[in-house]
């Protein structure tokens, strides 16, 4: 794609490719060997535990394995860089069907009344179509 040695210039060949030169120069951070460690630890505790949220799963790191590490840092592994969510029951919503579906279980950015329509979706599916998209 792009090469140093070439005729053009770097700032030339981006613009050509309809990409940013900072794009071309940015290098991603790697993790910590210590976040990477933690990461494979909260990955097998929360396979066992998915219902701990990152305050639980703090204090199962730092009591029962003696890791001293921040509740902030485990909030950050856990939510931004893992994107992972305890399975709690929350704020339900009422489908067309008048029946209750968990809201949570909903990938995130999707708008509450798409929320609805995917719940109907599934709840339909499960239950009508056992498994099978019913149209």
């Amino acid at each position: 794609m792009i090469t140093k040695g070439h005729s053009l210039a770097i700032s030339k060949q981006c613009e050509l490719l309809r990409l940013k030169r900072s794009s071309y120069y940015y290098q991603v951070n790697s993790q910590s060997s210590l976040n990477l460690e933690l990461m494979r630890l909260i990955d097998e505790h929360y396979l066992k535990h998915p219902y701990y949220g990152s305050k639980k799963m703090h204090k199962s790191l730092t009591m029962n394995l003696g890791y001293n590490v921040s509740l902030k840092r485990i909030n950050r592994i856990y939510y931004s860089v893992m994107g992972l969510q305890s399975v709690l029951p929350g704020k339900k919503i009422i489908t067309n069907l008048g029946h209750t579906v968990p809201l949570g279980a909903c990938p995130k950015g999707i708008h509450l009344e798409e929320k609805r329509s995917l719940h109907s979706l599934i709840f339909n599916c499960l239950v009508f179509g056992k498994g099978s998209v019913v149209t």
